[in-house]
């Protein structure tokens, strides 16, 4: 018997044709090669240690205030193991779920990822984010590393395109509802009036600079020609204020910008379930990240207040504002106010814990990534020098 071949609907032909034509409008890319390290590479290095050793005296010197501040034997050594190990799970849990968003990305785009290359394409985008300025370095280097690993210029920057675009939209999304939901956790939790309007004020004004870039994509990709004829006058008067160098250049990167998210939305939404499971993996990622503070806490300031759902959310929703409040910082990570803006919050409700906590909190959510991206590093280099040898001995 001939093969029956599988009926297609105009529909199902047009539908195809959209996701295929949405695809093929990433192919164009090309892969830019990182950076080489100037001389003076080692200048910034030295930096992130200064703004990490900086920030870690000022969070002692907080702490320092409680007159019955204990040592990291005595926190340690009252700590609760059963918070301590959601502190963990939560950790890997979180990056399990940035793992399997590449998984989820390569197979809505038809694409296969092995565990491996997702894991690390995940844990290098998290150190190069955690140790440049806005978190600008991770999206390039992931492109980069899964075009090492034979995905297509195209294909890697799509993948790369849509999870980070979707994992900021639920990211704004989460902090947006507990802000909104819990409006007077500040009231309860930070005493002094002044410092909880500064919180309040700078973190809802954080909420909307974070938001301007994704809300700009959602306006230029429903109404390219009237945003982009607004786009054109701002560059125009900033070109004409010499703000701006090249009209051209900005305008084209914007225009791309806004097409790349009108194609990755049609891939998407062509994809509901997997749209919908990516979705929830980007939700859930940063809700575990943001749970991290009240697992450490619960564990190492025992007795300071009683853990429950509705105080694991209170304390996301501290977290929310204070992220949101130093998110315009241009420190790696936001290192340094991050850490003194969680410090000056909680100091009401934590104690003499203060510092530990808030060191063990920074470790599991920003330090163990560069620790790791830094073992990634090492342990490439190694390889590399091996596999050159053992090649230069083969060659003889």
């Amino acid at each position: 018997m001939p093969e029956e071949k599988e009926t297609q609907t105009p529909s199902t032909k047009t539908k195809r044709g959209k996701v295929e034509d949405a695809k093929a409008s990433f192919a164009e890319r090309q892969v830019a090669e990182p950076q080489k390290k100037s001389r003076f590479g080692w200048l910034f290095t030295l930096f992130l240690v200064v703004v990490i050793g900086a920030s870690l005296w000022l969070v002692f010197s907080i702490s320092d205030s409680f007159d019955d501040s204990v040592s990291f034997a005595q926190i340690f050594a009252s700590a609760d193991l059963s918070f301590a190990l959601c502190a963990l799970a939560a950790l890997v849990g979180a990056i399990l779920c940035e793992t399997l968003k590449f998984t989820l990305t390569a197979w809505t785009l038809g694409e296969k990822i092995g565990f491996s290359t997702s894991l690390k394409t995940a844990l290098l985008g998290k150190y190069y984010d955690n140790v440049t300025p806005f978190a600008s370095g991770g999206q390039p280097m992931q492109i980069y590393y899964l075009h090492k690993r034979g995905y297509g210029a195209g294909t890697a920057t799509a993948m790369v395109f849509i999870k980070t675009t979707l994992t900021m939209f639920c990211w704004l999304g989460l902090c947006l509802v507990l802000m909104l939901a819990f409006p007077s956790t500040l009231d309860v939790y930070v005493a002094d009036e002044t410092l909880r309007g500064t919180y309040l004020i700078a973190g809802w004004i954080g909420w909307g600079l974070s938001a301007l870039f994704p809300t700009a994509l959602v306006v230029m990709a429903l109404l390219p020609k009237v945003t982009g004829a607004i786009l054109k006058f701002f560059v125009n008067v900033g070109a004409k204020l010499r703000l701006v160098r090249n009209k051209e250049k900005v305008n084209s990167s914007a225009e791309r910008a806004a097409n790349d998210f009108r194609n990755a939305f049609v891939i998407l939404i062509h994809k509901p379930l997997k749209f919908l499971l990516l979705t929830l993996t980007c939700i859930a990622e940063p809700f575990l990240t943001m749970a991290l503070p009240y697992f450490v806490f619960a564990s190492l300031a025992v007795g300071k207040f009683v853990p429950s759902t509705e105080m694991m959310f209170q304390l996301m929703t501290m977290e929310a504002f204070a992220q949101m409040s130093v998110s315009f910082i241009p420190t790696p990570g936001t290192g340094g106010a991050l850490e003194i803006s969680i410090a000056k919050m909680f100091e009401g409700v934590l104690g003499a814990a203060l510092a530990w906590s808030v060191v063990t909190w920074r470790f599991l959510s920003f330090y163990v990534y560069i620790l790791i991206g830094i073992g990634i590093t090492v342990f490439d280099l190694v390889r590399r020098i091996v596999i050159s040898s053992k090649q230069k001995k083969s060659q003889k």
